[in-house]
């Protein structure tokens, strides 16, 4: 039978990781952190495009992040990037089939994590010689939010834990049998695992920490760990000096400098949003009750003595103190990432975690006994059961981005780009400059096509770069308005539109400005509405209409205007709740009204759309502005892009929002969407 249990837990490995994958293993990198996987994405498409080159790893952006934050724009769309071994292997098979499918990388990714998984099983076992204490250790690790949802991702953090665990095994297998074979099989390991992700190299340092202690205790020799040490040295120093070459020559897309707080106040403040962000996506509530559980056992047990450590346990607790002790430093140096960046815990402290929970369960005395297997395999069986189901849930939230998530609105909007491009006979060798994207490679991705992006929406910047070398500026029609248009309205007079299918905009650039204007740029003055109303307050309106105050003391037009008291907070609104056929796509919507006296605190104009009880789009603009210090009738003109939805209701709503007691008198208030 026993001989039989290493295939139980491969049979428990693939069951598990099908229930969690299956749904999404081909999916666009989307969700939680779209924005680093993208990178990670767009780095194998660059090698599938560069011929497989290894040595100049390349993606789509022509203007890097770092050094100088996307505003130096280049010819070359090479990048430095620690050992893109794990996006190179991708590149291969999709280079070989022809397809640039995500699910070729993700399923590479979870292949190279099971196998992790597996390893950790083995190692368990090498220290406890339970099976069903390392099956439990490894459903322990197996079932952390987090790692299950980078699993099938494409971080190189998944197989660098992977290659940590494997280079842990056969580092234990060297102490228990003193095989030097399987000391060098683990500097391989250990190696691989630090060039890819270089936080990794604290389970290298760790591990040669222990060994130079065991020197000096005469428990081994020297000059047999000379070559191997010396190779992984060589490898890791030699890659990060070709890398700091590269970085001269192109620049990198990539961090690759600390991110400390600034004091202890930062420190704490950011681990007070790491709890509460984070702490129940690292483990679940019951993993962290067994692990306190654990802990507090192991200290009786060994407090008691009724369980005795051997000298190789004793090693392993010293080896995970040096590895945890390292990841602290490590966090202190990038302590800012650690807010906004969950997959740093699996960069650092999830192994020393795992290898705690194999610690604790090897220090439990055995307890063997007639119905031991039965006992133990119902308790392993019941965690799996509560462990999945939490999970399950787990990774349908982390998918779930909503409505307004902007990350998630770019991916849709550049989503088959490749083809609009191509019917408008924009050649891929075409360089596009891309304005406001959320992700800097995911239009690129879809548009199968180089160029620059610009991030960050000032006048200053958008005028810079229109002097850069490309061929075609692509907007987003979500955002144009009130991310472009509104912050460089100057930028009309260089545009020629040459396509539009609702989500995005491509233009060139003219030889010489016009008088365009945005109505004749959005087309809008070729366009029909398709919905449109319009309070006078002189004749009756329509049933959509509500808060409506009307006064006769003055008007823009006929004798009648509303009015906004100073009493009142949401003012005149228009409501609509059966626009389903109206909103199924993209939408413009011309809000035009008069208004008329002085503000004395903030007034807003709002525009709002639910769907299915969930607000998708939320706008407002601020009319302090537009009316401050004036006391005679002005006409606003105002245009809002509206997104689509699928959803079979949508509720559209327009309102004033009186923030601090304003009386205006509102007249000739209405809108139209095209």
């Amino acid at each position: 039978m026993n001989r039989y249990l290493k295939y139980i837990v491969l049979l428990l490995i693939i069951w598990m990781e099908f229930i969690f994958h299956s749904k999404y293993i081909n999916d666009f990198p989307s969700h939680t952190h779209a924005w680093a996987q993208a990178d990670r994405y767009a780095l194998a498409l660059g090698f599938v495009d560069n011929d497989l080159n290894f040595f100049k790893p390349q993606n789509y952006i022509l203007n890097h992040q770092f050094p100088d934050d996307w505003n130096t724009p280049t010819n070359v769309r090479n990048t430095v990037v620690d050992f893109p071994i794990h996006d190179y292997i991708p590149a291969i098979t999709m280079k070989i089939s022809g397809s640039r499918s995500p699910w070729i990388f993700r399923s590479y990714i979870l292949l190279y994590g099971l196998i992790g998984l597996y390893f950790l099983y083995k190692l368990a076992f090498l220290l406890t010689g339970d099976f069903y204490k390392s099956v439990f250790a490894f459903l322990f690790a197996a079932t952390s939010p987090v790692l299950v949802y980078y699993q099938d991702g494409f971080l190189p953090t998944i197989p660098s834990f992977a290659n940590a665990l494997i280079g842990i095994y056969f580092y234990v297998r060297y102490l228990k049998k003193d095989s030097l074979r399987d000391f060098r099989w683990s500097m391989v390991f250990l190696t691989l695992a630090t060039l890819s992700r270089f936080t990794f190299a604290i389970p290298e340092i760790a591990v040669l920490g222990l060994e130079f202690l065991r020197i000096l205790r005469k428990e081994t020799k020297l000059l047999n760990k000379l070559l191997p040490v010396g190779i992984s040295i060589a490898c890791i120093a030699a890659y990060n000096i070709y890398n700091s070459y590269l970085r001269s020559l192109y620049g990198s897309d990539f961090l690759s400098s600390t991110l400390p707080a600034k004091n202890l106040q930062e420190v704490k403040e950011i681990l007070d949003v790491v709890i509460e962000r984070w702490g129940t996506q690292y483990f679940t509530g019951m993993h962290y009750w067994i692990f306190a559980i654990l802990l507090l056992g192991v200290l009786i047990f060994y407090v008691s003595k009724l369980s005795r450590p051997s000298k190789l346990i004793n090693q392993m607790w010293l080896l995970t103190g040096a590895i945890l002790v390292g990841c602290c430093g490590f966090s202190l140096l990038m302590m800012q990432q650690y807010s906004y960046h969950d997959y740093y815990f699996l960069d650092t402290f999830f192994l020393p975690f795992s290898l705690v929970i194999v610690l604790c369960l090897a220090a439990i005395p055995e307890w063997k006994f007639r119905f031991y297997p039965l006992v133990a395999l119902a308790l392993i069986v019941t965690a799996g059961f509560f462990f999945t189901k939490k999970i399950s849930w787990n990774q349908k939230q982390r998918r779930y981005t909503g409505a307004l998530n902007t990350i998630q609105s770019t991916i849709e909007n550049f989503k088959d780009s490749d083809e609009f491009l191509n019917s408008l006979n924009i050649g891929r060798d075409a360089k596009m400059l891309v304005f406001d994207p959320v992700g800097p490679q995911i239009p690129f991705i879809w548009m199968n096509r180089t160029g620059y992006i610009l991030m960050w929406m000032n006048k200053g910047a958008m005028e810079q770069s229109l002097d850069w070398d490309f061929d075609y500026i692509v907007f987003q029609n979500a955002s144009f308005i009130s991310n472009v248009y509104s912050v460089f309205p100057e930028i009309l007079t260089r545009l020629e539109k040459i396509g539009d299918n609702g989500k995005l905009i491509i233009c060139h650039l003219k030889d010489q400005d016009s008088d365009q204007t945005l109505l004749s740029f959005l087309d809008l003055d070729k366009k029909n509405a398709v919905l449109s109303d319009e309070i006078t307050f002189d004749v009756p309106h329509s049933v959509s209409w509500s808060q409506v105050d009307s006064t006769s003391e003055k008007a823009f037009s006929g004798s009648m205007s509303g009015v906004l008291l100073p009493e009142v907070e949401y003012g005149l609104s228009y409501h609509q709740d059966d626009l389903q056929n109206v909103l199924s796509k993209p939408r413009t919507l011309r809000f035009i009204g008069s208004f008329c006296g002085s503000l004395a605190g903030d007034l807003d104009l709002v525009v709002s759309l639910d769907s299915k009880g969930e607000n998708y789009y939320y706008k407002s603009y601020r009319l302090n502005d537009f009316l401050q210090g004036t006391d005679q009738w002005r006409t606003a003109d105002f245009l809002f892009q509206l997104p689509g939805t699928e959803s079979g209701d949508c509720d559209f709503g327009i309102y004033l929002w009186n923030h601090n007691q304003n009386k205006i008198y509102i007249d000739d208030f209405g809108f139209s969407i095209y």
